[in-house]
């Protein structure tokens, strides 16, 4: 339901439960929430003067980071850990991102449009400052590079950098799809450039 992305603390619980439950046993999984609430408590706060957007997005990557840790304490490889936080942040986004792309059709089928317009809802609601992004349309149908990253900025400052792409980057190849795109990228913040480079190009028919 689209309406629980806006409950990270609930929605995080019911996805992460209902991919692991799967996996795992019930004394293990109770391990690993209890571990993740310990973890949850040292994660350093949100800064102050972020939009609900923001606050959002870092609510998730605050919990992602937590099991993260957890379950690399409770000895599962980094490799399966890392693939694990892949699956529940994709499985949450998912839905928001399909409701987003709905929408679109209020303003006809034209798919340049519905593409650009989904890219601007997402920004006005989620992307907010300090999030910054430099438009490179000319280039494909829908570009940008982000130059400030909050996400990244949070796990690096959390001493693991190398989690960005597994709770954030690498779900915008599946967005894009949704979209009916290909997403082409040179580069990520989270890996050492100086911006994220989105390149959207429509699929044909």
């Amino acid at each position: 339901m689209t309406i629980l992305f806006f409950f990270p603390n609930y929605n995080f619980t019911r996805v992460s439960s209902k991919i692991l439950n799967v996996i795992y046993s019930k004394k293990k999984l109770n391990t690993l929430f209890n571990d993740m609430d310990d973890f949850m408590k040292k994660n350093k706060n949100t800064p102050t003067g972020f939009s609900f957007g923001v606050k959002l997005l870092l609510a998730y990557m605050k919990r992602d980071l937590a099991l993260y840790k957890a379950m690399i304490k409770n000895n599962i490889e980094v490799e399966i850990a890392q693939k694990h936080i892949e699956e529940i942040g994709w499985t949450i986004f998912k839905n928001i991102s399909v409701f987003s792309y709905k929408l679109t059709r209020l303003i006809g089928s034209n798919r340049k449009r519905r593409l650009g317009l989904v890219n601007g809802l997402l920004w006005f609601i989620i992307f907010r400052k300090p999030f910054q992004r430099v438009k490179k349309d000319g280039e494909c149908d829908v570009g940008f590079d982000v130059v400030k990253c909050p996400i990244s900025n949070f796990f690096i400052e959390n001493e693991s950098p190398e989690l960005t792409a597994f709770a954030a980057c690498n779900m915008d190849y599946p967005l894009a799809e949704l979209w009916h795109c290909n997403l082409k990228r040179t580069q990520t913040i989270s890996k050492g450039g100086d911006s994220c480079d989105f390149r959207f190009h429509l699929k044909s028919r």
